[in-house]
């Protein structure tokens, strides 16, 4: 918790320092304890000095000796990141602004913010790649089996799973296409690519496996 003391100076632990990095949303919260008695029953804002953003801090707990404000940290608060300056300003009943507290510096990281490279061209390319090889060995792999349809009653076996197992790989095949191509606009672009990837790998070595197990 931050305490404002008597003299409007903060005191600042290390650890609440650091507010999270930009783009986080409403997952970071600070409070700040104000000890000046005489303002307790004022209305208090918290001036963002890097995003020119002005916000109402919310009453969180009150005692004899402390009222304690409760700051919800928002994205645009936090802006590009860096050095967040902050300041409280408290208004008294007629609306007058009356007090300020000193100047109080955060932290907020950059991000990577990775998501627009991996949902670029290159990403979709590579799929499709991985795609199409794996549809090149479906196709071998349909009329490898195709010969022994015709050569009794374990060939026939064999030719009916690997069908069925064809079958499958293309329901997923098209099942995780759909999934990286909505992923190009998400969050879980890497995600999706890699699971989409692996999934086609699997099917073809089932595939495999089961055309020479017969």
């Amino acid at each position: 918790m931050i305490t404002i003391k008597a003299d409007r100076s903060a005191l600042i632990p290390e650890y609440d320092m650091h507010i999270g990095f930009e783009n986080d949303n409403l997952v970071e919260e600070r409070l700040f304890e104000i000890k000046n008695r005489k303002i307790f029953g004022y209305a208090f804002r918290l001036d963002i000095g890097n995003t020119d953003n002005t916000v109402m801090l919310e009453k969180y707990s009150e005692s004899p000796d402390s009222l304690v404000l409760r700051w919800s940290i928002s994205a645009p608060m936090i802006g590009s990141g860096g050095t967040i300056r902050t300041q409280i300003r408290a208004f008294n009943p007629d609306g007058e602004e009356v007090w300020h507290s000193a100047i109080m510096e955060f932290e907020a990281r950059s991000s990577i913010n990775a998501t627009s490279a991996l949902s670029d061209e290159r990403t979709v390319s590579e799929f499709e790649q991985v795609e199409a090889e794996v549809q090149r060995a479906l196709d071998s792999i349909e009329e490898t089996v195709s010969e022994f349809s015709g050569e009794g009653a374990a060939a026939a076996a064999a030719y009916a799973s690997a069908q069925a197992l064809c079958a499958a790989a293309s329901e997923n095949a098209e099942s995780a296409r759909e999934s990286a191509d909505a992923a190009k606009d998400s969050e879980d672009a890497a995600g999706a690519y890699s699971a989409s990837a692996r999934e086609y790998s699997d099917m073809t070595a089932e595939i495999y496996g089961s055309v020479l197990a017969k």
